[in-house]
């Protein structure tokens, strides 16, 4: 017979397991055993947060978005975010920006792009160069090693920041991709949720997803009939309570407008032979008016193929208005060169864009006067041998998701150079691209990311 005590630890054991059984909200996906530290975990739709997705984000108040810190990514494509100990956090910019979210540029002083961790301070000594003054705690060039407790080892992986907890624990702030106690675990959450019915899965925070849906489905992951769906409008209260719902719901036959990284289907280019054409009606081969920095110079370069192609999505666009009446449609996370104060070129994506700011024609600079929102059916971003690429009149980089246009070119030369010197017959290039419209070597990359060090310091996605 049993021992009453073996019975009563196992029936203990049993409970244990479901009152530990963790539920995620609102779309979640529950994860188990991710990493050592983490048995169970919610990898929330987009728009949600917290350990059960219960916070709906944009229903949050600045104080409550305050609290979640560097979880949401407020700091600008290529920023670094600490979390303080007082409940805040700071941006730490690249060489050049500045600003409370390191989203501006020029600054020629190294001090404003906050460079020192840990509550250093930072002394410009001459020119570019600077000095971190350090607590008494923390060492190193920029104050990010501490010489107390736990985090005197370092041991925080993959360039994790390591924040003590007493004298005898520790916790590791982890950056992009990465989790588990010491930041030991490359985590990809498209790993783990299955985008349905040829949906898309586009990483948004470490634990955070979104399903890019085909224009025929909807839901949070691409699992409702579009034309059969009814929409609800979640009402929030404050977070810090609680988190509830109206029943109140209306039909719906369209599919919510997506976050493309692309030119809209009306969009025109200018090509050799053929004048001015719709960005979709490019074919393998066309020359396509663009810009060769090297040597100043407008040119035609060859059309390869559509690094992403969509018809019937319905997408949210920018469009930008200018002093010369030109009229561009383009997603905020596509890249696009504008005039600096001394007439160079940097690019930025979409989204920064500000009024006043120069955009770059054929005819010179061109000021932005208005900036809005619309949707549109189709997206389109089409490749050119160059990398750039003039649409409706205005210069625009052929990459998105990234502030480093050289980079990605440069990432991208093996596939341009192949293209070029083995030159499909077929004057599209649909058969390369997958279910969702995505060029295979995207994807391919895409995959990668996640192993890639720092690759959520250049790449968003």
């Amino acid at each position: 017979m049993l021992d009453k005590r073996v019975y009563f630890a196992l029936l203990i054991a049993v409970f244990s397991q479901f009152i530990n059984c963790q539920t995620c909200q609102n779309g979640g996906v529950l994860v188990t055993n991710a990493a050592a530290s983490l048995s169970q975990v919610c990898v929330c739709q987009k728009n949600f947060i917290g350990s059960n997705c219960q916070y709906r984000i944009d229903s949050l108040s600045a104080s409550d978005k305050a609290k979640f810190g560097c979880e949401l990514r407020p700091c600008a494509l290529g920023a670094t975010c600490e979390d303080r100990p007082d409940g805040s956090y700071v941006c730490h910019c690249p060489t050049g920006s500045f600003g409370d979210l390191c989203d501006k540029t020029g600054s020629s002083d190294p001090c404003q792009a906050r460079p020192c961790y840990n509550g250093g301070s930072c002394v410009k000594t001459s020119g570019s160069t600077f000095a971190c003054i350090c607590g008494s705690n923390f060492a190193g060039t920029t104050c990010k090693n501490s010489k107390v407790g736990q985090c005197a080892a370092n041991p925080c992986q993959r360039d994790g920041l390591c924040v003590p907890v007493g004298n005898n624990d520790y916790k590791c702030q982890c950056p992009d991709w990465t989790i588990g106690k010491a930041c030991e675990v490359v985590f990809n959450p498209c790993s783990k949720v299955s985008c349905q019915n040829s949906g898309f899965c586009l990483k948004r925070r470490t634990l955070a997803y979104e399903c890019n849906c085909t224009s025929l489905w909807t839901g949070n992951q691409c699992e409702q009939s579009a034309a059969t769906a009814t929409s609800s409008q979640p009402t929030y209260t404050t977070p810090s309570v609680s988190v509830t719902y109206s029943t109140q719901s209306t039909p719906s036959t369209t599919t919510p407008a997506t976050n493309s990284s692309c030119f809209a289907g009306s969009s025109l280019v200018e090509t050799m032979n053929r004048g001015h054409i719709k960005v979709s009606d490019l074919k393998k081969g066309d020359l396509v008016k663009s810009y060769d920095s090297s040597s100043n110079e407008w040119i035609y370069s060859k059309f390869l193929f559509y690094l992403h192609k969509d018809d019937s999505m319905l997408a949210e666009y920018l469009s930008i208005r200018t002093e010369k009446n030109n009229n561009l449609l383009i997603s905020s996370m596509h890249l696009i060169p504008k005039r600096t104060s001394s007439n160079g070129i940097e690019y930025v994506l979409a989204k920064y864009l500000n009024l006043n700011d120069a955009l770059i024609t054929e005819n010179g600079n061109d000021k932005i006067i208005d900036i809005s929102k619309v949707n549109e059916q189709g997206a389109y971003a089409p490749l050119l041998e160059s990398g750039t690429i003039s649409v409706n009149n205005i210069l625009s980089s052929c990459y998105a998701n990234t502030k480093w246009h050289e980079l990605v070119h440069f990432v991208f030369k093996p596939i341009i150079t192949y293209n070029s010197l083995f030159e499909r017959t077929s004057v599209s290039n649909s058969n390369e691209l997958s279910p969702n419209g995505m060029y295979w070597y995207v994807e391919l990359l895409q995959s990668f990311l996640p192993y890639i060090p720092l690759s959520s310091s250049f790449v968003y996605v």
